[in-house]
């Protein structure tokens, strides 16, 4: 979908294939992660997510201002089918489920760093869920405003659909918005492919872990962050861990209770 959405905000569908984008876009991302790290991940999809939130919130309003009064809904018949849709749509909103572990797991990161306290983990736990929540909301809007009701027969082509969607908003909202609309959706698939890209392997790799119930911690030597004030971060009884040099502090993604009082190392 990112590369599809690139070629036809680049206008580069008749030049390129989708796999060949599709590649292009992986080593891109992946070039990102691995020359500026989580810092650096942090850093990208930060700019990406204000881009898009911004051009979302403009889009929206916009789209809200230009909606031609509400549309009468008929009775609407639910199949199983539908019903089976409906649960796994829901699961997706305000985003997939994957994301809470993702969380989790670059909460820890952050600790390790010793960039974070309390405070700082609930706002961003905050923002980005309330976030994500407003942002679901807006394209609920958009898709009803510019999209139901018009009898559209959608591309099934990724840079076709991308193209086809970028113009409906322009025939819309005025040509003015083709540029913001592009701008919008790249950034929202890009910042979609860095986290997968970032999440995926974290979460696999403490879920080989748990498997095997081996150490997993996110520094070398198996500490977390030291210092007074600095969270404690322990682990659920099946999620325990040993040191491989005696120390003993269990890392845990799925259920973290900060304890904020000056580390005291444990030896076994």
């Amino acid at each position: 979908v990112t590369a599809g959405i690139a070629l036809a905000v680049f206008g580069l569908d008749q030049q390129m294939s989708l796999p060949a984008a599709s590649v292009v876009v992986i080593l891109v991302c992946a070039s990102l992660l691995a020359a500026g790290g989580f810092r650096g991940f942090e850093r990208v999809t930060m700019v990406l997510v204000v881009v898009f939130t911004v051009s979302t919130l403009i889009a929206t309003a916009v789209a809200g201002i230009e909606w031609p009064g509400s549309r009468a809904i008929g009775e609407v018949a639910f199949r199983p089918a539908d019903l089976a849709f409906m649960a796994a749509l829901i699961g997706w909103m305000p985003s997939a489920i994957d994301v809470s572990v993702w969380q989790s797991l670059w909460t820890l990161e952050r600790g390790r760093r010793g960039a974070s306290s309390r405070s700082s983990i609930l706002i961003d736990f905050h923002v980005g869920y309330f976030g994500t929540a407003i942002l679901a909301l807006c394209f609920v809007v958009l898709g009803a405003s510019l999209m139901h009701g018009r009898g559209l027969s959608f591309e099934s082509g990724a840079a076709a659909f991308s193209r086809q969607l970028i113009d409906l908003y322009a025939a819309t909202l005025g040509d003015w918005s083709r540029p913001l609309i592009g701008a919008c959706a790249l950034a929202v698939m890009l910042s979609t492919t860095l986290t997968v890209l970032d999440g995926f392997p974290r979460a696999l790799v403490r879920f080989a872990a748990v498997l095997s119930n081996r150490d997993f911690a996110s520094s070398s030597n198996g500490n977390g962050p030291t210092g007074a004030g600095s969270p404690s971060y322990r682990a659920a009884p099946w999620g325990s861990s040993r040191g491989s040099r005696g120390r003993s502090r269990a890392w845990s993604t799925l259920q973290l209770r900060f304890r904020f009082s000056p580390r005291r190392s444990s030896r076994r």
